[in-house]
C-alpha cells in the first residue's frame, strides 16, 4: 500500500448565471473529495459578472450538479485572493444548505466564520 499520496484537487473554472447586470459570471472552483464528503472552494476572479459570493446558492447547486457531490455532504468555502478586494486574503465557512432542491443560507447565521489558510489546510487533509 503507498502512504501519503494526496489527491490532486479538482480544479476548473466555473461559469453561473449572474444578476440582472451580468448574465455570465465565472469563479474558480477547486474540489477535493474525500470517501465520504468533499471541500469546494469557490475563489473570486476578477471579471465583469456578479461574485460567486453573491450567488452562492447558484454557484453550489451547479457544481454539486455538473461534479455528482452529494449536497449533504458538501462543505463550501469562499475564497477573496489577495488582490481581489483587498490586500488580505480571505477564506470563510460557506453557512448553506440543502432542502432537497437547492441550497438556502441559513437564517440567522449572520456573517460567514472565517477561516484562517491553516484550517482550511487542515480541512483538506
Amino acid at each position: 500500500m503507498i502512504k501519503n499520496i494526496k489527491k490532486i484537487p479538482q480544479r476548473a473554472f466555473f461559469e453561473f448565471e449572474g444578476n440582472s447586470f451580468a448574465r455570465i459570471s465565472t469563479c474558480q472552483i477547486t474540489i477535493y473529495s474525500k470517501r465520504k464528503n468533499s471541500i469546494v472552494i469557490v475563489t473570486e476572479l476578477k471579471n465583469k459578472g456578479t461574485s460567486a459570493i453573491n450567488r452562492i446558492e447558484v454557484v453550489a447547486k451547479g457544481v454539486i450538479e455538473k461534479y455528482y457531490l452529494d449536497p449533504n455532504n458538501t462543505t463550501f468555502i469562499s475564497h477573496c485572493p489577495p488582490d481581489w478586494m483587498s490586500r488580505i486574503e480571505e477564506f470563510n465557512r460557506v453557512t448553506i444548505e440543502w432542502n432537497g432542491k437547492e441550497f438556502q443560507i441559513i437564517k440567522g447565521s449572520g456573517h460567514w466564520p472565517p477561516l484562517s489558510r491553516n484550517e482550511v489546510e487542515a480541512l483538506i487533509d
